[in-house]
């Protein structure tokens, strides 16, 4: 394929990016520095978002040169007329960011892009305004299963919203997904059979893996705080039901049965609106609220993956967790459901244990086969290392995302 491109822009449209808020946030990051290092002559990388976070392009040496150009788009709702002291302000704010608006989405104009990628459903928004523009590549990047949209797990901005996002969605002619399982579970929803599809898994910081990686675990853990006489499991995930901590509650008595020494760690926000407060009444009032320990949000978690000796992702829905990607490449044991995703991570009783969603029988097995059977237990990281960089390393993330941008601008 031939590789030399003439004066091409791709616009990448991130309606929310920054390490802070994790996730999809996070994975525009990964993206945009990504798109900088494809090395595609004539290639100009143009971002649009909401805000412009610090970017760390020297840790991986990307020059001046091949840097994106970026435009700050507000994404304001119009401002309703209640007359009160703070009218005013509000009305500047809102006429600010209303000229502001106007000027990118000239710039925009202007630009004539050769295609536009979003950074998730949450992305439409702004990606509709480019619509009209000289453009005929349309792509988004699908982070989420269409369960996080709608029943049980949606969010609350997304009630009663999925079929007009799905609406959307089939407007879009190219679906990029971080998970095939995930992928064709979209195209069930999907009446075009013809629809041009990508799949490109996410990777983790490998940067901060290996310099993590130099320390002894021991080191880590005393770091930590982390008590050496402890069997330390790390549940890396956001406290609300879809994540599934209230099933490790619920199961508690029995996992300490099996494990005398079990001490859980639950790292991450509380979402209250989606049930984690619930979960977290719940540990306060479990006889057993000693041996499940809440830390909250927590900078650090890559150590904490790291000085445990096993993770546990209990999740009701997922696509391909972050958490679990570090954990395969810092060499800890890993435990989770079979959900979406994640057996495209960690091949069951290969490089991992895998239990069905809500099946205590399941996991107090896995906890106990997990914690009693060290060598197996050591294969099991060895092999989940040797699969993380074979099938999810950057390096790889990066030939993926250049040859479908090749094929999407050649053709």
């Amino acid at each position: 394929m031939n590789s030399i491109i003439t004066k091409k822009t791709l616009l990448f449209v991130a309606s929310s990016i920054g390490y802070k808020n994790g996730g999809e946030s996070k994975a525009a990051i990964d993206i945009v520095l990504v798109l900088c290092q494809l090395n595609i002559p004539g290639l100009r990388i143009v971002v649009i978002s909401k805000a412009r976070p610090e970017i760390p392009y020297d840790k991986y040496d990307i020059p001046s040169s091949s840097r994106p150009r970026w435009l700050e788009c507000w994404a304001g709702e119009p401002i309703k007329p209640v007359f009160n002291k703070y009218f005013i302000s509000k009305f500047f704010r809102w006429f600010v960011n209303l000229i502001r608006n106007i000027k990118t989405l000239y710039q925009i104009k202007r630009l004539h892009p050769d295609i536009i990628i979003g950074n998730s459903i949450n992305s439409l928004k702004f990606m509709e305004e480019c619509y009209n523009y000289n453009c005929s590549k349309r792509a988004i990047v699908l982070h989420n299963a269409p369960e996080k949209y709608r029943g049980t797990f949606s969010e609350a901005e997304y009630k009663g919203k999925f079929e007009k996002y799905l609406n959307h969605l089939k407007e879009i002619p190219i679906w990029i997904c971080v998970s095939k399982i995930v992928l064709d579970k979209w195209r069930l929803l999907d009446s075009q059979k013809d629809r041009k599809d990508f799949f490109i898994p996410n990777h983790c910081d490998e940067y901060k893996v290996k310099q993590l990686m130099k320390n002894d675990r021991l080191t880590i853990r005393r770091k930590l705080g982390l008590p050496c006489d402890k069997y330390v499991v790390v549940c890396p995930a956001s406290i609300q039901y879809r994540k599934g901590q209230d099933f490790l509650v619920n199961n508690i008595e029995q996992l300490v049965k099996g494990i005398p020494s079990l001490q859980i760690l639950l790292i991450g926000p509380v979402v209250t609106e989606l049930k984690g407060g619930d979960i977290t009444r719940l540990i306060s009032e479990s006889s057993f609220a000693t041996r499940m320990k809440l830390l909250y949000n927590r900078e650090n978690i890559l150590e904490y993956i790291y000085a445990a000796d096993m993770v546990v992702l209990p999740t009701r829905s997922e696509c391909l967790p972050l958490v679990i990607l570090e954990s395969m490449a810092l060499k800890t044991p890993i435990i989770a459901t079979n959900v979406d995703g994640i057996p495209e991570m960690v091949e069951n009783e290969v490089s991992g244990l895998l239990v069905s969603p809500d099946n205590s029988d399941e996991l107090i097995k896995a906890f106990s086969r997990m914690y009693n059977s060290p060598e197996e237990r050591n294969q099991f990281v060895e092999r989940a290392f040797e699969r993380y960089w074979s099938f999810f390393s950057r390096e790889r993330n990066k030939q993926l995302w250049r040859k479908a941008i090749l094929e999407l601008l050649e053709h």
